[in-house]
């Protein structure tokens, strides 16, 4: 049913080959939309390859959906807002600020920054 030419025409049909290999690992996280979302598309796309080779299968995949994904753009402050909210800012506010305009961190990143190195110097 499955030949080797066959076998390797579907991988290779894929639309969204990624270039890893073995297995995933198992993970307890939640996976978000943007990550299950691919994955269910090239799934999606090789069975449809298969049926249309005229391999004797149905799409299990067919009446799954995709999940909504949140496409929100990023907002970037401008000069004048970063003064003012530095002006107003407490001191450890203003020094996590600081740490997030200068470096590119996420202000959860810059936090836990602050706090570790708060923790080693007390």
């Amino acid at each position: 049913m499955w030949s080797d030419s066959n076998r390797r025409d579907l991988w290779s049909a894929r639309p969204c080959a990624p270039a890893r290999t073995g297995k995933r690992k198992q993970t307890t996280k939640r996976l978000r939309p943007a990550t299950v979302n691919p994955e269910l598309a090239c799934l999606k796309a090789l069975f449809n390859y298969a049926i249309k080779s005229d391999l004797p299968l149905t799409n299990p995949v067919s009446r799954v959906k995709f999940l909504k994904e949140q496409n929100e753009r990023t907002r970037v402050l401008t000069c004048e807002e970063q003064e003012k909210y530095l002006a107003a800012a407490t001191t450890l506010l203003r020094d996590v600020a600081t740490l997030t305009l200068e470096t590119g961190m996420r202000p959860e990143e810059a936090a836990l920054q602050q706090i570790a190195y708060s923790l080693s110097y007390s």
